[in-house]
């Protein structure tokens, strides 16, 4: 397993907590690649592009609704990279890229399998509907879209 897909209810919710929910992302840090996502009476919820773990763990506990993010981590100290479709992500040093599109569409990538497995019980525990776990021959031939999860070449 590569990555997993999933949909999420179109609603305000703490949907980034949910999906993130006990993965340990104390050496890690946050950016946000292209976002819109709406916070408190309809204001853009993000206030910046790069967050450290402890900030960004503060800012998903508020309610938000997502219309479209990529998300991706990386090591504290570790360089931010341009990606552009999955063999990218995988010589890059980002370690998980999240993607949401039309509110309701999500679908993740990590390098890690344990966070992967956490995601997945998340999802189920949570109860989103058409989870799907990718595996690396379906990924293999997407680049990564701004306003599209994934398409084929």
């Amino acid at each position: 397993m590569i990555g997993i897909k999933f949909v999420i209810k179109n609603e305000y919710d703490i949907i980034l907590s949910k999906i993130l929910y006990d993965i340990d992302c104390s050496n890690f840090r946050w950016k946000i690649e292209d976002e819109e996502v709406l916070g408190e009476q309809g204001k853009s919820f993000f206030a910046k592009t790069d967050y450290s773990n402890n900030e960004f763990q503060k800012v998903v506990q508020k309610e938000h609704y997502p219309i479209h993010l990529n998300l991706q981590m990386y090591y504290k100290n570790s360089d931010v990279n341009d990606i552009k479709n999955y063999d990218q992500f995988l010589i890059s040093s980002c370690q998980l890229i999240l993607f949401i599109v039309d509110n309701i569409f999500v679908e993740i990538y990590a390098k890690n399998q344990t966070i992967l497995e956490k995601i997945s019980k998340n999802a189920v525990n949570c109860i989103f509907s058409n989870i799907e776990l990718i595996n690396e021959s379906v990924a293999t031939y997407k680049i990564f879209s701004k306003y599209c999860q994934l398409l084929s070449k």
